[in-house]
């Protein structure tokens, strides 16, 4: 992995993670995309798997949470979504924290303007995206795989956001995570025709793969949603690590198939 100016290692105990700089110097704002590293799982998901339903050990799952929120310093663990590749979008308002902790909703991003609510997305290839309003303050979280990435999930997090806190999006900052590079994503005539459908800028994001198929680009289509949106695109980091290549710090599903295990990347006000 070579070193990358936008994007920041760093530890806490045994965890490991990235930070985005430009979103690190925001006062009101912590952020983290975390690696594997340490953790209690072995086999196909070892070692820090932070998703359920996998195969993997519900309980080891549960240890691992616990130890990496508490190594974060997290004094509540973070709300979770039942990710299931849509635009849904959840809005958490006073109050709701606790009831969406006890039934995670069906949506694919978290915006807020509460502050101590950590919110989490987990992924394995697919993009977290994390965008930030410090004026406000206000947050979003998003899980963008190809369906909500066709479906404009990123973007209609930051119009949501803008409706709901009166956020401007020519002030926010925002990060898109560690997701699977181009060069490693090859997908069919489905994923090309719902870029096409979803986006005059559809197949600029799309290249012929050798062989048959395309070469989807997640990151530039989810820059492109956030400059839509209203962000300049020089308020937005765009992480260069591919999940499918560096195998030592990511799971991917397209490189472990079904039992692949899953990061998470957190984020709250404060």
């Amino acid at each position: 992995m070579k070193p990358d100016s936008s994007f920041v290692p760093g530890t806490a105990g045994e965890l490991g993670y990235f930070t985005a700089r430009n979103l690190s110097g925001l006062g009101q704002f912590r952020h983290w995309f975390l690696t594997r590293r340490t953790g209690r799982s072995t086999g196909p998901f070892a070692t820090l798997n932070l998703g359920y339903g996998n195969g993997d050990d519900d309980g080891v799952v549960a240890g691992n949470r616990k130890a990496a929120w508490t190594a974060l310093g997290l004094s509540r663990e973070p709300l979770g979504l039942k990710q299931s590749h849509t635009d849904g979008v959840e809005v958490v308002g006073e109050g709701s924290a606790g009831m969406l902790a006890g039934s995670p909703p069906l949506a694919d991003a978290f915006i807020t303007a509460e502050k101590g609510t950590p919110l989490m997305v987990l992924t394995a290839d697919c993009l977290p995206v994390v965008v930030c309003d410090a004026r406000t303050p206000a947050l979003g979280v998003v899980h963008a795989g190809w369906r909500g990435t066709a479906l404009g999930i990123t973007r209609k997090a930051v119009s949501l956001m803008a409706r709901e806190f009166g956020t401007k999006p020519g002030e926010c900052f925002a990060a898109v995570g560690p997701g699977i590079a181009p060069e490693c994503y090859t997908v069919g005539e489905d994923v090309r025709a719902a870029f096409i459908r979803g986006f005059p800028w559809g197949t600029e994001v799309l290249r012929p793969a050798e062989g048959g198929g395309w070469k989807a680009d997640l990151r530039e289509a989810n820059l492109r949603q956030l400059v839509e949106a209203g962000l300049p695109a020089s308020a937005v980091a765009v992480c260069p690590y591919c999940t499918h290549c560096e195998t030592e710090h990511f799971f991917s599903a397209r490189r472990d198939g079904p039992k692949s295990g899953r990061q998470a990347s957190v984020a709250m006000l404060i």
